[in-house]
């Protein structure tokens, strides 16, 4: 998981609110973020510069662009990312949540229903990227900044 002062938001599925929100500490108030991307870049070389995503979808390689456009923008960083269903993807962040031993960053799936259900079990970081304010109402939880949502065309 990469630490809070990174960044770099996790989203993270569980079944007990109490023993994740202990185990992450997230606090319920979202955390700002005031800093450039060549800023948290900094931050993220100094943590050891690896993010792990998961990101649904069918084929392996299909999100190869966004692994390559990642670290052409970031030199020095290394995007781990695992392409899967994410039916499956959501029962292996349960698993990793049940075991106290969560290794991905952050996961972008397509099954929508997961995301307020995390919220409520306190396994999400409430985290506002700049420019979170610029999100139109209707793809975010703008009380805690949880979750937002992305449609993308390629």
């Amino acid at each position: 998981m990469v630490a809070p002062s990174c960044g770099l938001p996790i989203l993270a599925a569980t079944t007990s609110v109490f023993a994740y929100d202990n185990l992450f500490a997230f606090d319920s108030v979202p955390e700002v973020e005031n800093r450039t991307l060549e800023e948290i870049h900094k931050a993220a070389l100094a943590e050891g510069g690896v993010v792990t995503c998961w990101h649904g979808g069918d084929e392996p390689n299909q999100q190869g662009f966004l692994k390559q456009l990642f670290e052409e923008r970031f030199p020095g960083m290394t995007l781990n990312i695992t392409v899967d269903l994410s039916k499956y993807h959501d029962g292996r962040l349960d698993e990793q949540l049940a075991n106290s031993n969560v290794h991905v960053d952050s996961v972008i799936l397509q099954t929508l229903h997961d995301f307020p259900r995390w919220e409520n079990q306190g396994a999400l970081l409430n985290y506002a990227p700049l420019g979170f304010d610029a999100i139109d109402g209707a793809y975010k939880n703008a009380a805690t900044a949880a979750y937002y949502g992305v449609y993308h065309l390629a």
